[in-house]
């Protein structure tokens, strides 16, 4: 007489937060991530520096920030203008730039799958060196 199969069912006993997971553990998505990193870095850095050689023009455009007509000086328009006003102006003047530097670091992480006990801990001491920085 032949053995009776049986059937299992595979419960799935996921929630809706490990897609999420699963999503983000992705190598296309790590890979996106990384870029898009390390491409706002960049826009970061390129921003600060043109905040610092631009700031008397710029910083009295930047109330009409939704006119076209009225041209800026930043390298990276009026968002650039805008996000050197808040970082250096108004945030935590030139140790700013540490900030691109973190983010390029976190963008090179992500795309070469380094381990991340070494990036929090560049973030932290970055963190500090940059309220630090400001301080003084």
């Amino acid at each position: 007489m032949a053995k009776k199969k049986k059937t299992t069912t595979k419960t799935s006993n996921t929630k809706g937060s490990s897609n999420v997971f699963t999503f983000f553990k992705n190598n296309q998505t790590q890979a996106v991530i990384g870029l898009f990193l390390l491409v706002f870095a960049i826009v970061l850095f390129l921003s600060f520096v043109s905040y610092l050689l631009n700031w008397q023009e710029d910083q009295s455009q930047l109330a009409q920030f939704d006119e076209r007509a009225i041209p800026v000086k930043n390298w990276m328009g009026k968002i650039g203008a805008s996000l050197g006003e808040f970082f250096i102006y108004k945030g935590f003047g030139v140790a700013s730039l540490y900030f691109a530097y973190l983010v390029f670091l976190t963008g090179i992480s992500v795309l070469m799958k380094r381990g991340k006990r070494r990036l929090f801990n560049s973030w932290f001491w970055g963190v500090l060196s940059v309220i630090w920085a400001s301080i003084t």
